[in-house]
């Protein structure tokens, strides 16, 4: 299934924003997972980056059956979206966006955490990632800059292995 993305301008526009940004501020918490110590840090406000304003949103569920829906997105190129993730399933996920590069990289800070949990540090400051607890909705704001593809996928043990990945064509 492909989901295209086309900018809304009443996104931008009077209870538009609050309601984004009130749903931005739900992904704020955190639950021992890599990029929850960074969240945590950007609620009590210690980060002076400002949220940007989405022009778009897209709803991506997860389930146990390690898939996205949708798991194929386009996008316009320096559109930035709200990415409204809602964890279906009774496990643990994770949306992360970037290349391939981030994804690797991802995958084997998640490894290295399972591996030998007390001696890794949390992975510091991923605005590029989310944690989804079972049953949970979170939202990820991301600005697309450049045009090509990225990916999306869940780092949690055996999820990307198992195909829990999709594209982001930014057009």
């Amino acid at each position: 299934m492909i989901r295209r993305v086309v900018p809304t301008p009443a996104l931008v526009t009077g209870g538009g924003v609050a309601m984004m940004l009130a749903g931005t501020a739900l992904l704020l918490g955190g639950h021992g997972h890599p990029h929850a110590a960074s969240m945590a840090v950007a609620a009590a406000g210690d980060v002076a980056t400002p949220t940007p304003v989405p022009t778009a949103v897209v709803k991506v569920v997860m389930t146990d059956q390690a898939r996205f829906a949708p798991s194929r997105i386009e996008v316009e190129h320096g559109s930035t979206v709200a990415f409204v993730v809602t964890n279906a399933g009774r496990l643990e996920h994770e949306l992360v966006i970037g290349d391939r590069a981030a994804q690797a990289e991802h995958e084997r800070r998640m490894r290295q955490m399972a591996e030998r949990p007390p001696a890794v540090a949390p992975v510091a400051g991923d605005p590029d990632a989310v944690d989804v607890p079972p049953g949970e909705t979170r939202t990820l704001v991301h600005t697309f800059g450049s045009r090509g593809s990225l990916l999306f996928g869940c780092h949690v043990t055996g999820h990307y292995a198992a195909g829990m990945r999709g594209t982001i064509e930014v057009i």
